[in-house]
């Protein structure tokens, strides 16, 4: 074994030690602050990239989800380790509704557990939105409630028990802004979680049936007396129309900045554009004009990669027709969605086409990142007599994406959540797609000889979960960069990053902490989950 270490920093070349446990039951490996499991091999291959299954009724997940046709908003989704028994569970909820939270046996099949009642607690007018994170610390992560200026938790006791909701934040008064997402990072630099509650609309009163008047994007902080209004974000001082919203360390200097991104492009004019926040020191500063950002769209899902290899994040986002995806250059983005190929040809009308949760994962494991879009209708728009289809973009290279939704998987439901989790533990994910009302829909993803891992990354507390963290995985011909985040907008998948690695053998791993600490493990085993600890 060759170690270097160096200002927090470590590279260490991978040795397999058998009989290391980690409570997760099996075998692992561990060398100075990596550990991995056991080698997973597929016994009957498959190949190519038509591989998803519709197995909604054989694992438990043909539950009807409440709500009312058009609304929007419902169909939430979190896939996530509620119990640390090492699998992914699921949480599905709607608008107006409690969540409902679904076991996983080990093996990919749910039942559903406890009562939703359960979590009225503080709650105030029902939920519009949810999300998981772990704010106590104490390795379970908890249920975030979001409503109408409503932040709240059920904590998390262990074995999938939750306990009533209690309020964080919230306000008596109205106008109150309806949040409809959340996303956790620290913004104020102090170690612990703050939260961005994006401002969907303001109502008036309870009911207001009012055309739509922005609301502030709302950032908590976490303080030793509580969580308290830390900014009120009106972009170029109008309060928005936002439902996606995200921490993120776009210049890699370890504070957390912040994208937000407009809704209703329909409303250009009257509406402030995408507003992109620079931290400087717990100080935000929006400089959407500065990159070439600043300008109106209908944002809903958001994912975060480096698909031009320049070593930078870029933002992928869902909209009314093609995806918009913020490429960085040397002045700051450009919208390379179009080039890419992320126009939904699989409609009668691509310009009309809405796309909502959005995940960016290898689903095949060739090596190329492929892209999942759950379709439904625009936010206060009608379904009846249009269709917004699921699609499916195959990655074939850096940037290069091509249209191939199969006809199955191109469901004209209305969806809005979607999530990829490895639920059965074999190497590949599935796709799980939800809206309401009706039941959410489980696409199983049959196992092949493409190599992969699943990389989780821990923190220390304050941030347990090494929210804000970068992974970037190398390999022969190949590489993939991701960030630790929360939701993005209506969906959250777990916080195992998966990689696929192509006829790969090894995989070098890079990890940077928002505090600077960085670690680098070299030669590194596939086909398996690896754990990477923060020095």
């Amino acid at each position: 074994m060759l170690l270097y270490v160096f200002a927090c920093q470590a590279t260490v070349r991978g040795d397999h030690v058998d009989g290391v446990d980690t409570g997760s039951g099996a075998s692992e490996a561990a060398r100075d602050g990596v550990r991995w499991g056991e080698e997973v091999l597929c016994e009957a291959p498959v190949a190519g990239f038509d591989r998803l299954e519709d197995q909604t009724e054989e694992r438990g997940l043909d539950i009807a989800l409440e709500g009312t046709a058009g609304s929007n908003l419902g169909g939430g989704l979190a896939a996530s380790d509620l119990d640390g028994d090492g699998d992914i569970d699921l949480v599905f909820g709607t608008q107006s509704t409690l969540p409902r939270v679904l076991r996983n046996d080990g093996h990919g099949v749910f039942d559903e557990v406890g009562s939703r009642e359960a979590f009225t607690g503080d709650l105030q007018g029902g939920v519009s939105h949810f999300g998981v994170g772990d704010l106590d610390q104490d390795g379970l992560p908890d249920l975030l409630l979001v409503s109408a200026d409503l932040f709240a938790v059920a904590w998390n006791l262990g074995n999938l028990v939750f306990s009533e909701a209690e309020a964080l934040w919230f306000t008596y008064t109205w106008p109150k802004g309806i949040r409809g997402t959340l996303s956790l990072g620290d913004v104020d630099g102090d170690g612990d979680l703050d939260a961005l509650l994006p401002g969907i609309q303001e109502l008036a009163s309870s009911g207001d049936s009012q055309a739509p008047t922005g609301a502030s994007d709302v950032v908590l902080l976490q303080t030793d007396t509580g969580w308290v209004v830390g900014e009120e974000l009106t972009p170029e001082g109008t309060p928005g129309l936002a439902i996606t919203g995200v921490f993120t360390d776009r210049d890699a200097d370890g504070d957390a900045d912040l994208l937000v991104l407009s809704d209703r492009a329909q409303l250009e004019g009257e509406v402030p554009p995408n507003a992109f926040y620079r931290n400087d020191g717990g100080t935000l500063h929006n400089d959407a004009s500065e990159l070439g950002v600043d300008f109106v769209m209908s944002a809903m899902g958001l994912v975060t990669g480096d698909w031009n290899g320049d070593g930078a994040l870029d933002y992928c986002a869902s909209s009314i027709g093609s995806l918009v995806c913020l490429t960085s250059d040397s002045e700051g983005y450009y919208d390379a969605g179009q080039a890419m190929g992320l126009t939904a040809t699989h409609v009668a009308e691509p310009s009309a086409w809405s796309g909502w949760s959005v995940a960016l994962d290898d689903l095949d494991n060739d090596g190329h990142a492929d892209l999942a879009v759950a379709g439904g209708a625009p936010l206060g728009g009608d379904s009846a007599g249009s269709s917004y289809p699921d699609a499916l973009f195959r990655g074939e290279g850096p940037m290069q994406f091509v249209q191939d939704t199969p006809a199955a998987f191109a469901d004209a439901t209305d969806h809005y959540g979607l999530v990829t989790a490895d639920l059965d533990g074999d190497g590949y994910l599935e796709v799980v797609v939800s809206g309401a009302p009706g039941p959410p829909t489980a696409w199983w993803n049959v196992c092949g000889e493409g190599a992969w891992v699943e990389v989780r990354i821990e923190g220390e507390p304050p941030n347990l979960e090494a929210l804000g963290a970068r992974l970037v995985a190398t390999w022969e011909g190949g590489s993939s960069t991701r960030e630790v985040q929360t939701m993005r907008s209506l969906a959250q998948s777990s916080r195992w990053l998966h990689v696929g690695l192509g006829v790969a053998e090894s995989v070098d791993l890079t990890v940077t902490w928002p505090d600077g600490a960085r670690v680098e493990h070299l030669d590194l085993p596939v086909r398996r989950r690896i754990v990477v600890e923060r020095p």
